[in-house]
């Protein structure tokens, strides 16, 4: 028989391995696209050169930090580029196993951690060479030292390691600041955890501050543009995100009505045996439940209801189903709790796509469209202007990389990115046989809807063709030039 210990180190590890399985084996089969080869280029850049970038960045800084010397070590590939946010959201499991397991029991901390695993949205941002790896799992870290801070004897090393990992929260992306906001809700409003903590909470968030003070004031003369760039890049809340959000947390709409009616009949019989309602039972809910409207609420001023920043909300909402079920077990019935949590394992992984992506769009694709076709006195234009990043990852890795004469370098290939007809006009068409467009994200019809732009270049070379047409992507041909094969 092996002893407790020793079985929670087995588990821990095998739900480490099986993330790292499921969240590993398709992690390049989405091409790099969309927010990535910005991220990818600042993180290439010089560090000097990357923390005047930042100030034209509505992202914190540590994940570009972190990227820089991994893309020294491993260079710029999909794979390689994915693999570190892929490893931190599989770490995440870690410590929800531990929640689970220090505060409930093993079928908790199993239930949730395989809710967790097999979540398309976790699954999707391991996919991601982007910051919400990191957010998931520091975030879950800090509330499982906060958990700890709360119910230890000797508070000193949780106290730190809380401290630590909160800095890293906030230097990692602003959406943290809600778990952080919920921390010290919590720490001031529950009488039991104000007399335990409150001094240790207190000079955690003084730390906190002195350290985050420097970026805050780094960042106070960009403040007004970032706001304004997150009002046009992120759309208005919708009052149907309320609950589809929810549906993303659950791997669909149907499984969310089995989990939302686990969570009411488990709030029911908590109910019934309200004596044994634990404080862990109410924080944990409340992880699931109150940044998640609180970023809806802000939201109405400042548009923050972005899927992907709630990441970090999901641990706690697998634990709340899970303890739900543990609630529906204490009627001298123990065999309902593992019957529920096998049910809710089968849905989760039953529409789970290891394939998820957060784009699973075909830049690669409609680049080598353009490469093929275009030959020496092609021009090609890009638009909109803020796909050109995507375009020359693809194009050219190399060009990609000399991050300071990328726009340059493209123009020496007669490539040009423009956003409307008088980009376009500025330049000359002498020695120019044909024109390729391609056109990313539908972002034409955005930028152009009378289409100017594709008028003005069918009435100068009066044919076209549609050369590429793949998802997120069309790559257009005007002229009569025959095509590169």
């Amino acid at each position: 028989m092996i002893n407790k210990k020793t079985f929670n180190i087995i588990c821990i590890l095998l739900l480490i391995i099986l993330n790292i399985i499921v969240k590993s084996i398709y992690i390049d089969y989405s091409c790099i696209d969309v927010d990535e080869p910005t991220t990818i280029l600042r993180a290439t850049a010089s560090l000097p050169d990357l923390i005047s970038m930042l100030k034209f960045e509505t992202n914190q800084p540590l994940f570009f930090i972190i990227m820089h010397f991994w893309i020294k070590w491993f260079g710029i590939g999909a794979a390689s580029l994915r693999f570190l946010p892929m490893l931190f959201n599989s770490l995440t499991v870690v410590f929800v196993y531990l929640i689970g397991k220090k505060y409930y029991n093993v079928l908790v901390a199993l239930g949730a951690s395989l809710l967790f695993t097999f979540s398309n949205l976790n699954i999707s941002h391991a996919h991601d060479a982007r910051v919400y790896g990191l957010l998931v799992f520091f975030g879950t870290a800090s509330m499982y030292f906060y958990f700890c801070l709360i119910d230890a004897k000797s508070k000193r090393k949780y106290a730190i390691a809380l401290t630590i990992t909160n800095i890293l929260i906030a230097y990692s992306h602003l959406s943290g600041f809600f778990l952080l906001f919920l921390q010290a809700l919590y720490t001031l409003i529950i009488p039991s955890v104000r007399k335990t903590i409150f001094k240790e909470h207190l000079f955690s968030s003084l730390v906190l501050f002195i350290t985050y003070l420097p970026y805050i004031i780094f960042m106070l003369s960009t403040a007004i543009t970032t706001a304004n760039y997150m009002s046009k890049a992120v759309d208005s809340p919708d009052n149907s995100q309320l609950y589809t959000f929810f549906w993303e947390f659950s791997n669909g709409r149907e499984n969310f009505l089995i989990f939302l009616s686990i969570l009411l009949a488990g709030t029911i019989a908590a109910l019934i045996t309200w004596k044994k309602i634990t404080l862990y039972d109410k924080m944990i809910l409340g992880w699931a439940i109150i940044p998640y409207f609180l970023m809806f609420a802000v939201s109405i001023k400042i548009r923050f209801n972005v899927l992907r920043f709630m990441i970090f909300i999901t641990p706690g909402f697998y634990l709340a189903i899970m303890i739900a079920a543990n609630y529906l077990s204490r009627f001298n019935l123990k065999m309902i709790g593992l019957l529920i949590t096998i049910i809710c394992i089968f849905y989760m992984v039953k529409n789970t796509d290891i394939k998820f992506s957060p784009y699973n769009l075909k830049a690669s694709e409609a680049v080598a469209a353009v490469r093929k076709h275009k030959s020496d006195s092609t021009r090609v234009y890009i638009v909109p202007q803020w796909t050109e990043h995507v375009f020359a990852y693809h194009y050219n890795s190399e060009l990609f990389k000399d991050y300071k004469n990328l726009e340059k370098n493209l123009n020496k290939d007669h490539i040009y990115s423009i956003l409307t007809l008088k980009d376009m006009d500025k330049l000359s068409f002498d020695k120019v046989s044909d024109v390729l467009i391609i056109d990313g994200w539908n972002g034409l019809a955005i930028v152009d809807p009378k289409k100017k732009i594709y008028n003005t270049l069918l009435n100068k070379f009066g044919t076209i063709d549609t050369v590429a047409k793949v998802r997120g992507y069309t790559v257009f041909h005007f002229g009569t030039n025959k095509l590169g094969k």
